[in-house]
């Protein structure tokens, strides 16, 4: 039934009713990608008239659910290869690494102009595969920092230059936008953990005794794991839920299109996931790092010279300590709470030197897809 769906969808796509709109195209691998193009989408449909294509790859994205007659939704998982390649949008954005790497290849119409648009303020080095951007045309840079180095790594390999925007980070201004308004409300002595997928994660290390640690001293605990670590090794995660199910100061956060735990907390614990950022740049709270071996999916990354941010903010946002020091996380907890009004300063302050375009990252990002749209293709 779900490959029938694809078919249809995939000539709906490529019908000449959907000609026009096809000229801004969103692509999402995964349901919970919808929230880093929400921006985007909105700041288009208030400051034209443009309709536009929101392909997703999985049924259960919630824009499936907008009524928006200007958003044309279509469901393509195994045929959007075919898609990519065919397509001949004016604008293709994705939050998809290794575009032309693996699977999806760049469409082969000369005025595509394919952008890439970033899901994480961690460093391009360490969080991404070596070359997951090398193919893209324009990138959407959440700071400076990015911008260094996607020019470095363009210089040492010889690489054709990319437009690169000076857009920020939407998803992150909406929560911050919504901590504003008192949409959020953390509840203290309540705390997120959230661990990023890679090996070595806080699941395959140190969850049981960092838990433990928060619940004997009176914490409440969310385990948020990462969708990447839910599709490699469920059953660590489940396991971990199993043996604090009984404790009903615990909670394990398995529906990710979801913000419950990110709402309720009021301190994170992360090993090397860019929630951190987020969270103390949207949250204004401190973050307690756990020195887990570091998430580098790139492994030629120190090639650059370049100190990766998510090394250079962890002194700065919150506190780091040792994988052996997770059976005293409660301490370290306390410490921070306490002290979060001294954290406050600093965040700001980093927030400010490290992010572009604070609050106004979607106008930004909108009006230059925008100007893609507008530009006649070249001849």
């Amino acid at each position: 039934m779900s490959f029938l769906r694809e078919a249809v969808d995939l000539n709906r796509y490529f019908s000449k009713e959907n000609a026009e709109a096809r000229k801004i195209t969103f692509y999402a691998e995964s349901a919970v990608y919808y929230r880093y193009f929400k921006g985007y989408i909105q700041y288009i449909l208030d400051h034209s008239t443009y309709d536009l294509c929101y392909i997703s790859s999985e049924i259960t994205d919630p824009l499936f659910k907008d009524q928006n007659p200007r958003i044309r939704k279509f469901f393509l998982s195994k045929l959007f290869p075919y898609a990519g390649k065919h397509t001949d949008a004016r604008a293709l954005l994705y939050v998809m690494d290794d575009l032309h790497q693996m699977g999806v290849k760049r469409s082969f119409h000369p005025h595509v102009n394919h952008i890439y648009t970033m899901h994480t303020a961690s460093s391009t080095m360490t969080a991404h595969r070596e070359g997951a951007f090398d193919f893209y045309d324009t990138i959407f840079c959440i700071g400076p920092y990015q911008q260094e180095e996607i020019r470095a790594r363009e210089k040492k390999y010889s690489l054709p230059t990319k437009t690169l925007v000076e857009v920020g980070y939407p998803y992150l201004d909406e929560i911050y936008k919504e901590q504003q308004k008192g949409i959020v409300t953390p509840q203290e002595k309540m705390i997120l953990i959230a661990p990023s997928w890679h090996e070595g994660n806080l699941f395959e290390t140190c969850m049981r005794p960092l838990v433990q640690s928060l619940l004997d001293g009176g914490w409440g605990v969310i385990v948020r794991p990462h969708a990447e670590h839910m599709k490699r090794n469920k059953e660590a995660v489940l396991q971990v839920g199993q043996t604090f199910e009984k404790n009903s100061r615990f909670q394990l956060e398995l529906d990710l299109q979801k913000s419950t735990g990110v709402q309720r907390a009021s301190l994170l614990i992360t090993d090397w996931s860019g929630i951190s950022f987020e969270w103390a740049f949207a949250r204004e709270r401190p973050v307690l790092f756990i020195n887990t071996k570091m998430k580098t999916p790139n492994k030629n990354y120190a090639d650059l010279g370049i100190i990766p941010m998510e090394v250079q903010i962890r002194e700065q946002i919150g506190v780091n300590i040792a994988l052996e020091a997770a059976s005293q996380a409660c301490t370290y907890a306390d410490a921070l709470l306490e002290n979060k009004e001294r954290y406050l300063t600093q965040i700001r302050a980093f927030r400010e030197k490290i992010l572009y375009n604070f609050t106004t990252s979607a106008k930004v990002g909108g009006d230059h897809i925008l100007s893609v749209v507008n530009t006649p293709p070249a001849t």
